[in-house]
């Protein structure tokens, strides 16, 4: 992928093929999200992984509350629940 960057007294331009996909953009501005929050973050890897667990088994907390009472899920709560 061939592209550029200009950079301004005001402002930093990325130039992108006109043939790139929207989802490819996407991703590419997601990117620079996550590095530039990352180089700001004071956590360690160890803090990252716990906070990336507690988000998981959260999820999974609130996906079990949704599905408990839907017909064909009951074997999801069944080894919980004994």
């Amino acid at each position: 992928m061939n592209y550029t960057i200009e950079r301004t007294d005001e402002e930093i331009i990325f130039r992108f093929p006109n043939d790139m996909t929207g989802e490819s953009i996407k991703k590419a501005l997601e990117h620079f999200q996550f590095t530039e929050v990352m180089s700001k973050s004071q956590a360690t890897p160890s803090e990252i992984d716990s906070l990336v667990d507690d988000v998981r088994n959260g999820i999974w907390e609130r996906t079990k509350l949704l599905l408990k009472e839907e017909p064909g899920f009951e074997h999801l709560m069944s080894n919980e629940e004994e």
